[in-house]
């Protein structure tokens, strides 16, 4: 092609310059905008961006996504190069110089240049897009034609251009080569692989980071940034946040003097009407306020399966004041946390049952506190002289996140009862009672927070052996069965990223190997509740009571 005069136009900052057509090449300069240049050859990428060569510089770009850079501005003049005048010999013939021969050659497509150069600004352009149209038939180091029918992902490479000469890939060797087909052709691997092991990963992961995308980091690797580094856009990483934490209680059973040796009920029991009477009409739930309910737990299941809220009271450090001025200036000191962590109460939502069994547990816990205030029922004679409440329980409290690991627990020492939520059995005429609920107010005589003894009272509670059952089934692709043996915490030294690593505390459950009382409901419980429902009065004998004027 023959050279052209540009002009560069729209560019404020000036029109960059690269060493090579390519997107990526690197920049070695700038051509002013308004500057006249001279393009001395064109070349076309597969995307359709149009590069123009500088006269004795490098490249620009022409022309993209429809947006032209250079506006051209005439012809540059050439004087015709002939041939030197050969010696003629006697027998003369006269030679003609050959016609000088095009820099590119124009397909037959494409129309064919003047004879002479024109002086229109407008043909000149659409000459050098012509000769643009022209150059994207041929291919450039690492440039494809794009082909949704040429089976290689979208690309091909144009005929007769195949062997081990005429390997067509970028700089990162990509797309692979894989051989010659049997048709001569040449085969590429077009697929990517963005595993850990690729650097195609880490750039990526770079990106995701340096664009503050939250997933560019574990949480493990925020951890270590959020105690180290400082977040000075306050950027907010969601995997950081304690998010999706899941409280779950225990309870564990208080010991009420109820049962003999040989698991039966005491006479003073039968002294008082209300437990005689849920001794006979919920044995099941009388038995779980004694330790010899089992013997292979220490807790107290009904509770520990309804329970749906439980309030955790704050830690407090007391304050001293001393150095009071004149003028009323004064110093603060702390002093303990003391008061904080003794003598108070909470609260907790239960659900009742279809039996109100949770109603009937907290009713007879309740009863047999007073009666032993009154007098009226006495606790074990080991319990009185050792001074031990019988019808205290500890409770335990632990948040979980999203992977079962323990992020924060708490334990109540001395816990009982100090009320029974029969309001929730208030009605209006007409109404059903739905699920009622069991407000429960609970004193305790002290708590500890984080405490690691806990976790092993706890897993004394638990008893042995400490196996566990899998958080997922791959055979179901879940959990499995909800149904489970007592609880317990498994501690694991993790890395962590930091220096020694870290522990981690884990909440399991031991496989099931009971799921019923032994004392199921026999033909004599199921008569016994026939005669109470037909023959009140006979009922009530067969429950011990005496019938005045029999």
């Amino acid at each position: 092609m023959g050279k052209f005069k540009a002009k560069v136009v729209d560019n404020p900052d000036g029109l960059p310059m690269v060493s090579t057509p390519v997107s990526t090449s690197a920049r070695v300069g700038v051509i002013p905008n308004n500057s006249e240049v001279i393009i001395d050859n064109v070349k076309a990428s597969i995307d359709g961006t149009v590069w123009a060569h500088i006269e004795g510089g490098s490249w620009v770009m022409y022309q993209s996504r429809g947006i032209t850079t250079l506006r051209i501005t005439g012809t540059v003049d050439e004087p015709v190069k002939q041939d030197p005048e050969p010696d003629i010999p006697n027998n003369p013939t006269i030679l003609k110089p050959a016609s000088p021969k095009p820099d590119v050659e124009i397909p037959a497509s494409s129309p064919k240049p003047p004879s002479a150069p024109s002086t229109d600004v407008e043909d000149i352009a659409e000459s050098v897009q012509n000769v643009a149209n022209a150059a994207t038939e041929s291919i450039l180091y690492g440039d494809y034609k794009y082909d949704t029918s040429g089976g290689t992902g979208g690309y091909r490479i144009p005929p007769n251009w195949h062997g081990t000469d005429f390997i067509q890939n970028n700089t990162m060797n990509y797309p692979k080569f894989k051989g010659v087909n049997s048709n001569g052709e040449n085969m590429y691997d077009w697929s990517t692989n963005l595993s850990a092991t690729d650097g195609m990963a880490n750039i990526i992961k770079q990106i995701k980071r340096d664009l503050n995308v939250p997933s560019g980091y574990t949480r493990e690797e925020l951890n270590i940034l959020m105690n180290n580094s400082f977040n000075r856009y306050k950027i907010t990483y969601p995997d950081y946040m304690a998010t999706g934490l899941s409280g779950v209680a225990f309870f564990t059973r208080p010991d009420l003097y109820l049962l003999g040796d040989n698991g039966e009920y005491l006479e003073q029991v039968k002294y008082e009407p209300q437990l005689y009477f849920l001794s006979r009409s919920n044995s099941l739930v009388m038995k779980q306020l004694t330790m010899g309910y089992s013997t292979t737990h220490e807790f107290l299941p009904l509770l520990c399966n309804t329970v749906k809220s439980l309030d955790v009271s704050d830690e407090s450090v007391e304050l001293m004041e001393t150095g009071e001025t004149f003028l009323g200036n004064k110093m603060q000191y702390a002093k303990h946390n003391v008061k904080s962590m003794i003598a108070g109460s909470f609260s907790c939502r239960f659900t009742d049952s279809y039996d109100l069994s949770v109603t009937n547990l907290f009713q007879a816990w309740c009863t047999y506190e007073s009666n032993v205030f009154l007098g009226t029922m006495e606790p074990k004679l080991e319990y009185i002289s050792r001074g031990i409440i019988d019808y205290a329980c500890d409770a335990y409290v632990f948040f979980r996140d999203r992977n079962n690991i323990i992020r924060f627990f708490t334990k109540y020492y001395g816990v009982f009862p100090t009320s029974v939520g029969k309001s929730a059995y208030s009605y209006n005429d007409g109404d059903a009672v739905h699920f009622p609920e069991q407000n429960i107010q609970f004193a305790y005589f002290a708590k500890a927070d984080l405490d690691p003894s806990t976790i092993v009272e706890f897993n004394a509670h638990s008893k042995l052996p400490l196996t566990y059952k899998t958080d997922h089934d791959d055979a179901l692709g879940h959990g499995g069965n909800t149904w489970s043996g007592p609880p317990f915490v498994e501690m694991v030294h993790v890395e962590d990223g930091t220096i020694g690593g870290a522990d981690r505390l884990y909440l399991r459950y031991r496989p099931n190997t009971k799921t019923t009382d032994e004392n199921v409901i026999t033909d004599d419980d199921i008569e016994r509740n026939r005669i109470t429902m037909f023959n009140p009065l006979k009922s009530l004998q067969t429950l011990g009571y005496t019938i005045l004027g029999q």
